[in-house]
């Protein structure tokens, strides 16, 4: 229902042998103050195509609005931060506070009336940790998502006192991540450890650091800076059982051995710059950097969907764009090609989505154009945008739904 509207509504009484309605009855709907403004710039095409935007802006509620901003739906309540929306209005998110306590750092799903799901904390998530002899977590961060057979999936944060890494030679905190599959009750089930399978050595690209209260750094408590080492943003279980990881701050994507809970947790390859696949043809301007979002393309096994922010090729032109990409890959001979290549045209320093629409066109999300600024764009085949809607708030994720109850397949 949208906001300040008149409709009708009438109860039914169905009783398991006939069915009585009552009269119809006049309602006006309880106005909602927005939360941001909303500006088409390019109108989408006709017709449209999954006309509900879901949307997680920063330090704001949860909402979703038709293609024009209009409000057709807000959520208010304990998990702050949605990442994925399921069949049947179901969606997962997490609650990160940089100063909090175990406990309020909370990971869970909730229905479209705000109802909690399920749901659970770092505190209870330690206790099994501990108990699995695994180091604790000191929080959750950017992915929460669904697994078939009612598995949940979590990326948390951890950290680590070191010494002579990173080009560091006396001790130095370092963030790195935790993937944590918990089964339909929320119980640890599989844990993946960073500092047992990625190079502690290798710093972060544009050796990026954080501060307790800093923008996007997770909990952390071991000194007062600390490395953001690798900074994933997303986990997508891929076709074969394993994971796909977006490695933000190593520009990179990771496949992970899970093989659906039987897989010791190995790297199997890293695409990205100095990773394991070379690009056909050779374009030094073609890798992703700091990336977000990366899934395999439904229907499509051998591509890769994922939105360029663009962070390092920034670094080197102060002009560049952030970028929608798709990507084929050769797994077997490790050759990677880029065959989709969207300029956004705006820069996206942070956050970020990419999504296949049904008509084919994709949809990206640039949360972070400025800290009062982001845009959700589609683009058609040939990369040429076919709408845009600029949003005065950062989105840490936008997505396109058929309708509130039904997300892309």
């Amino acid at each position: 229902m949208r906001p300040a509207t008149e409709y009708t509504v009438r109860h039914v009484l169905l009783d398991g042998s006939r069915t009585a309605a009552g009269p119809e009855l006049k309602m006006v709907t309880g106005n909602v103050d927005p939360i941001t403004t909303y500006t088409v710039v390019t109108p989408p095409p006709q017709p449209v195509q999954a006309g509900v935007l879901l949307q997680s802006p920063l330090a704001q509620f949860m909402v979703a609005t038709d293609l024009t901003g209009r409000m057709v739906w807000y959520y208010q309540g304990e998990i702050e931060t949605l990442t994925r929306g399921y069949p049947g209005g179901i969606f997962t998110g997490f609650t990160q506070q940089a100063q909090g306590e175990d406990s309020e750092q909370l990971v869970g799903e909730f229905d479209l009336m705000g109802i909690t799901t399920r749901v659970t904390n770092a505190a209870r998530i330690n206790e099994q940790l501990a108990a699995m002899g695994k180091r604790p977590i000191t929080g959750f961060h950017h992915e929460a998502a669904r697994l078939p057979g009612g598995r949940f999936l979590a990326l948390a944060n951890t950290e680590q006192m070191l010494s002579n890494v990173q080009q560091a030679q006396s001790p130095v905190d370092v963030l790195g991540d935790m993937i944590l599959v918990l089964d339909q009750d929320m119980q640890v089930e599989w844990v993946w450890d960073a500092f047992e399978h990625m190079d502690v050595d290798r710093a972060a690209v544009l050796r990026e650091t954080c501060t307790p209260t800093g923008g996007g750094c997770p909990p952390f408590r071991l000194a007062a800076r600390a490395n953001d080492w690798l900074h994933s943003n997303s986990v997508q279980l891929m076709p074969d059982g394993n994971l796909l990881v977006s490695v933000r701050h190593q520009d990179w994507l990771v496949k992970i051995d899970y093989r659906n809970g039987e897989g010791d947790g190995h790297v199997i390859w890293r695409l990205g710059k100095d990773g394991d696949f070379a690009m056909e043809p050779a374009d030094s301007n073609g890798w992703f950097s700091h990336q977000h979002d990366a899934a395999v393309e439904r229907g499509n096994s051998n591509r890769i969907m994922l939105f360029d922010n663009g962070n390092t090729r920034r670094a080197e032109d102060g002009e560049a764009h952030s970028r929608g990409q798709v990507w084929e890959l050769d797994e077997f001979n490790r050759k990677a090609a880029l065959v989709f290549n969207a300029d956004l045209g705006s820069y996206s320093s942070a956050l970020g989505t990419a999504q296949r629409l049904p008509n084919g066109n994709y949809h990206f999300d640039l949360g972070f154009v400025t800290p009062a600024l982001s845009e959700s764009v589609e683009v058609d085949g040939w990369a040429q945008p076919v709408y845009r809607l600029r949003i005065g708030a950062p989105m840490y994720r936008t997505f396109r739904l058929r309708d509130i109850y039904t997300p892309m397949e």
